[in-house]
């Protein structure tokens, strides 16, 4: 019958003495099918559009899977082996369950809703048969406009890329996504967004495909540009020292010191007709030390208003740091860093982590 049943086994030793018991299992019989009902459309019912609403209530028994799959086939009634025209599957909200069939011609349909339960039962609801008359003559509805974007906007290989629809319809709800990854025309189901990664750097195709109720299709397609494999951040990260004190034309520079990882090369340079020094270089040291500590003594003086600081510490094949100091008239002096990709001389953000 059914229900829920507990099986256990027992063995007995020889002499009778000692008793073995297996561990306790547990199982459900369970032959009665979810009770799922079709209310709507009505039986003998009729539309003058090229739609159709479905919906009924759902089982609601412990073991019911609470999802309905709406069927849709021509004719009157139902025939032994005959295939839908259309299958929709939706989650229950609630009791209840609904769904559109879109882009009917005119003629007769008959729908009907299954649903499944954990122990394979199906139960099928009722069926409802209706008719789609031809509608007055109208203007076509317009196909779905497809569109979408990434994050972040210049990715790079390996990295995570979120594509994210930002398509519309002014004239039905869009209802199906799907995404090209590889720009070869092969759309796979998916949602609004899609997360992906690009193995190599290079311009890469991606195209999304969206339908609306009306079965109405469009389809994007954009070039997404990626760069290479982001760079390791030195380590440890460079430190840059700036010690200064007020002075009647300027400041006075007290330090000018930089931590950096061993072998990386370090450049300062003095933008103005007023620096002591135009520039001066130095390589972090090349012994066992993972960092040195390199000091800028010949920048260490009274530097005029108008004078820029530029250091740069670089290594190749890691992002290193970049420091901008500017020395103002009246103002205290302006501080700016940033980061250098490998052995480039132009700065760049840094990067989040």
């Amino acid at each position: 019958a059914d229900g829920q049943y507990t099986v256990q086994g027992e063995q007995s030793s020889v002499i009778g003495e000692h008793v073995g018991k297996s561990s306790p299992l547990t199982f459900l019989i369970d032959t009665v099918p979810p009770q799922v009902s079709l209310t709507e459309p009505a039986n003998g019912s009729s539309t003058g559009g090229d739609s159709q609403l479905a919906r009924g209530s759902v089982g609601s028994a412990e073991h019911d899977i609470q999802r309905v799959t709406a069927q849709l086939f021509g004719g009157a009634s139902v025939g032994d082996g005959q295939s839908p025209v259309q299958s929709i599957e939706v989650s229950a909200v609630g009791p209840s369950w609904s769904v559109t069939f879109a882009g009917l011609g005119p003629g007769t349909y008959t729908v009907r809703a299954l649903q499944h339960d954990e122990a394979g039962n199906v139960g099928v609801s009722s069926t409802s048969t209706f008719s789609v008359t031809r509608p007055a003559a109208s203007a076509p509805h317009p196909p779905p406009t497809a569109s979408f974007t990434w994050f972040p906007t210049s990715p790079r290989a390996g990295e995570n890329v979120s594509l994210v629809s930002n398509s519309t319809d002014p004239s039905s709800p869009l209802t199906a996504f799907a995404w090209d990854l590889a720009g070869t025309g092969a759309f796979a189901t998916g949602g609004p967004t899609m997360s992906t990664t690009f193995p190599t750097a290079g311009n890469h195709v991606v195209q999304l495909r969206v339908t609306d109720a009306l079965g109405l299709s469009n389809v994007a397609s954009q070039t997404i540009p990626v760069g290479g494999p982001a760079l390791p951040l030195m380590q440890p990260f460079p430190i840059v020292r700036i010690t200064t004190t007020g002075a009647r034309s300027g400041v006075k520079l007290r330090q000018l010191s930089v931590l950096a990882s061993r072998g990386a090369k370090i450049i300062v340079r003095c933008r103005s007709r007023a620096c002591p020094v135009k520039s001066q270089s130095h390589m972090a040291s090349t012994s066992r030390a993972r960092s040195a500590f390199v000091e800028f003594r010949r920048f260490e003086r009274t530097l005029a208003a108008g004078v820029i600081l530029e250091i740069r510490i670089s290594k190749p094949g890691q992002v290193g740091k970049f420091t901008r100091f500017t020395v103002r008239r009246g103002k205290a002096p302006v501080r700016s860093d940033a980061c250098l990709e490998g052995v480039a001389t132009r700065p760049v953000v840094c990067p989040s982590s």
